[in-house]
């Protein structure tokens, strides 16, 4: 016969790593290496190089002792795979509504592609979903295009509307954000040290406050500066930008295109979604979470202009997360040890002696290798695969487990 991949696979969630410990000393939650005929774990230590020819493992967990599949040879292990644990990332895209043939911009239409597992599951074989937010712009700018000189004042009165069209959605997969390129503002420790530098402001112009940790505009209306946005820009919400825009609107519609503001910048991200709890018989569980988007904005309807979006950050689903650990043991039940064993109840129930060792709402990092042994029929050179996953919440021990299972 052939030798084919590790179908039998262990887990074990590693606490701590036995220092040089006989059996009986092992604690509660640690995990040793002991050689073959050996009494006592190898020290935590060990690099690869330094391990014994052959050793198994045993550990601890719940007051219950837990063995290797059987003595592992490591001239025999292959395919060390190190996995830390990965955050997740949301997918986000920027765009500054602009357009290059005309002034004005009368309307705009952003179209968001989604791509989700969730939405694949649901809706059979579509595999992409669209979502649409149509825009007019308001009665104060001009639904002719006679480009009259106001590019940035369009562009920050078209952003705002879809900030609100977009969030109003209430959309599960995305949100929408506005954020202002700070690159080149002055930046001041505090009210006394912008004043001191800038006297006499003029409307509309805006500096950054550490003190207060905000990005500020002088209204020359009120005659104060207003909080708006955050050190890098983010505005905080509608009524903030509708500020902005307000304290801004002269220099931004005197025909003067050198005394402009910069151009709001449209930002959309995907909405988190945490790993679920994983429960037992918990047959559909869906390891992304995240959606992917595809947003597009076509502006004075479908025949006028479109604006592309940039991706910023790419969308990263989570890695090594409790939950998803939890689901592997569950697939890796075995009646090898009482550790991966998985009692069930005639009406196919898990009866009360179900013992997990992944815990929900933790994350963890791991070491996968696979180790051969020979077959019953030790002289026709037939040889058995198996899996090995260590894993753990411990930063230290994780480098204790790299250090010794990594070549």
């Amino acid at each position: 016969m052939k030798n084919t991949l590790a179908d039998n696979k262990q887990l074990f969630n590693v606490k701590a790593i036995g220092d040089s410990k006989t059996l009986d000393l092992l604690l509660d939650g640690e995990f040793g290496v002991f050689a073959k005929g050996a009494t006592t774990s190898v020290a935590a230590a060990t690099a690869f190089a330094a391990l014994p020819d052959e050793f198994r493992f045993i550990a601890k967990l719940d007051g219950k002792v837990y063995y290797s599949f059987d003595t592992i040879k490591k001239s025999s292990i292959i395919n060390v795979a190190e996995s830390p644990y990965v955050a997740p990332a949301v997918n986000i895209w920027e765009a500054t509504v602009a357009s290059s043939e005309c002034d004005c911009i009368s309307a705009a239409t952003l179209r968001i592609g989604l791509d989700e597992e969730s939405l694949m599951r649901e809706r059979g074989l579509s595999w992409v979903n669209m979502d649409s937010s149509v825009v007019n712009a308001p009665t104060e700018l001009t639904s002719a295009c006679d480009c009259t000189g106001n590019p940035t004042y369009d562009n920050h009165i078209i952003t705002s509307e879809l900030f609100s069209q977009v969030n109003n959605s209430e959309s599960p997969f995305y949100i929408a954000k506005v954020r202002f390129d700070v690159t080149g503002l002055t930046t001041y420790a505090d009210d006394t040290a912008r004043d001191a530098a800038i006297p006499a402001p003029v409307g509309g112009e805006i500096v950054l406050n550490t003190a207060d940790a905000f990005m500020q505009v002088y209204d020359l209306a009120t005659t104060a500066w207003v909080d708006v946005a955050s050190l890098t820009g983010y505005f905080t919400d509608k009524a903030a930008i509708t500020a902005f825009i307000t304290a801004t609107k002269a220099l931004n519609t005197d025909s003067n295109d050198v005394t402009d503001t910069e151009k709001l910048i449209l930002v959309l991200e995907g909405v988190p979604a945490t790993a679920r709890n994983y429960k037992d018989l918990d047959v559909n569980y869906i390891y992304p979470r995240g959606v992917r988007l595809s947003p597009a904005i076509t502006l004075n309807g479908d025949s006028g202009p479109s604006i592309e979006f940039t991706e910023t950050q790419e969308l990263v689903y989570e890695v090594n997360a409790g939950a998803d650990l939890r689901a592997e043991e569950f697939e890796c039940m075995s009646l090898h040890t009482n550790l991966n064993h998985y009692p069930q109840l005639s009406d196919g129930i898990a009866s009360g002696d179900l013992i997990f060792q992944f815990e929900n709402g933790q994350t963890y990092s791991s070491i996968n290798f696979e180790f051969s042994t020979d077959k019953v029929n030790r002289n026709d050179g037939d040889k058995r695969n198996f899996n090995v996953l260590l894993a753990t919440d411990d930063g230290g021990v994780y480098a204790q487990l790299q250090n010794m299972f990594v070549a």
